[in-house]
């Protein structure tokens, strides 16, 4: 079961959970941290839904989407009964940092001398399959341990949908 949540909190952090997103059109300005662009990894899904191309989603709309329906009031901050692009957006990267944040505590509770790096025995120990099955792969400088940012830019660097900006 830990090994599951990992490699989900991994794959949720590095690879987007929600395939939702905008299209080629022009978006409104987003969340200064993005940059003004809305991340690629979203796709098309954000357009798709929005049927009336009015730059929101609608309960309606959103129906056949169960993740997006079962958190639309979590997602719609504003409680205006609709989802825009950069709600979207922010309630992405509040998932991503709050997966994040519990990636880091399964890697330090593995991490059983502190050194702030994993071997492959501490990673079998915490039941790590994910990185156990790629540890040769993961360990960059082939110190026979993997840290965090090792991790990090394994994961980036398999990324389905590309590499993000």
């Amino acid at each position: 079961m830990q090994s599951k949540l990992l490699l989900s909190l991994i794959a949720g952090l590095f690879v987007s959970g929600a395939a939702f997103a905008q299209s080629s059109a022009p978006s409104a300005p987003s969340a200064p941290h993005m940059g003004g662009k809305m991340p690629h990894r979203f796709g098309g899904e954000f357009a798709k839904m929005d049927k009336n191309g009015d730059g929101f989603i609608t309960r309606d709309e959103a129906a056949g989407h169960k993740m997006l329906l079962e958190h639309f009031d979590e997602i719609d901050a504003n409680k205006d009964g609709k989802i825009s692009k950069e709600e979207l957006q922010e309630h992405h990267m509040a998932m991503s940092e709050k997966r994040h944040g519990r990636m880091e505590e399964h890697f330090k509770a593995a991490d059983k001398n502190g050194d702030g790096a994993l071997t492959k025995e501490e990673a079998a120990n915490a039941k790590m399959q994910h990185i156990v099955k790629n540890f040769d792969a993961m360990d960059a400088n082939k110190d026979g341990k993997v840290t965090m940012d090792e991790i990090k830019a394994f994961m980036k660097s398999h990324r389905k949908d590309g590499p993000h900006q």
